[in-house]
């Protein structure tokens, strides 16, 4: 709570999450399915690092989520869309400053959007495959797109996987998304990341090395620097705006063994 004394307070919630998960075989290989379920999220630790905790008095988050799709898969193309609906109820957000910082529920969001993917067996070990959505994240309030929630997203590439050899290009797409205000607009960006790996099988490893794998993943593979989010403001009297960028090229090296 940045006092440095010691602070004692609990909160406990409980809830009933009720789940309705329907599905209906259309024809071999083509299936539509409904789901409907609620969910919980109890406070994050950090909303209660208040000087004053006995000042705060929320609910934990809530939502009721919906989707309805279809599947269709075939020996060597796979499809599927979805539309959803997400109604999220009580966000937590604090108020005030320093020994009159609380935390009460701001309100709630309006989640929804379509999906699709589809996936193509080429041939020769190499796969095809495309993603891609279009969302919608406003506020009950002023039915305004919230902070770092993205528009739209997409992903493609190529993926090769063949006597025990698994490669990789994925490009992955997030659109138009806001910061502090529908003003601050954060403009789309894409990150390209790629992966080689090959698995020890039969007769190329003895039995105590048997499904050996040494795996490396490029992230980052064209080392753009784009804005991706809003971090927060800095406490000057402008109110400056902050923000998260992407990280540079980066390597990771895997080694593993079922021994």
């Amino acid at each position: 709570d940045g006092t440095g004394l010691p602070l004692n307070y609990s909160k406990s919630w409980s809830k009933v999450l009720p789940t309705l998960d329907v599905h209906y075989k259309i024809q071999p290989g083509w299936v539509a399915y409904l789901q409907v379920a609620e969910g919980f999220l109890a406070p994050k630790l950090q909303l209660w690092k208040v000087q004053n905790p006995a000042l705060s008095d929320f609910s934990p988050e809530s939502t009721m989520n919906y989707q309805v799709g279809t599947t269709w898969q075939s020996d060597r193309l796979s499809l599927s869309a979805d539309a959803y609906y997400i109604d999220f109820n009580n966000f937590a957000q604090t108020y005030g400053t320093g020994a009159q910082a609380y935390v009460k529920n701001f309100g709630g969001t309006v989640f929804k959007g379509l999906e699709a993917q589809a996936t193509v067996y080429v041939g020769d070990g190499f796969s095809v495959f495309g993603n891609g959505s279009v969302n919608s994240a406003k506020d009950k309030q002023n039915h305004q797109q919230i902070t770092n929630a993205p528009e739209s997203t997409a992903a493609g590439g190529v993926i090769y996987n063949r006597n025990g050899w698994y490669a990789s290009v994925i490009d992955k797409y997030i659109g138009l998304q806001y910061g502090a205000s529908n003003t601050d607009r954060i403009g789309a960006y894409a990150i390209a990341d790629a992966t080689l790996g090959y698995t020890l099988k039969g007769d190329d490893a003895p039995n105590w090395l048997q499904s050996a794998r040494v795996n490396l993943q490029v992230h980052n593979l064209f080392d753009k620097h784009s804005i991706t989010a809003l971090f927060g403001q800095a406490g000057n009297s402008a109110q400056t705006n902050l923000y998260w960028t992407m990280p540079g090229r980066s390597y990771f090296l895997t080694l593993s063994a079922h021994i």
